[in-house]
């Protein structure tokens, strides 16, 4: 068995791994030495920007919702 212990003083996102373990049935543990808290600003999703996003649209609580006129093609007839 194959073992491997690295200690990070301040870990990146992303880990090699060693060539020994690749390919393999690995176990990986990640176990914090200190007790500091780090706080990270949280990311949003995108239903949260969607949200956000449309709650900023001004239509009145009464005010029908209609969707922009468009331009159509002409009819076409396959019959000469």
């Amino acid at each position: 068995m194959y073992a491997h212990r690295q200690i990070y003083e301040s870990i990146q996102s992303v880990i090699a791994v060693p060539p020994e373990l690749q390919h393999r049935k690995t176990e990986v543990i990640f176990v914090a030495l200190d007790d500091e808290q780090v706080n990270q600003p949280q990311k949003e999703g995108l239903g949260t920007l969607a949200a956000r996003l449309f709650s900023q649209v001004g239509l009145d609580d009464d005010a029908e919702f209609k969707l922009p006129e468009r331009e159509h093609y002409p009819p076409v007839s396959f019959d000469e």
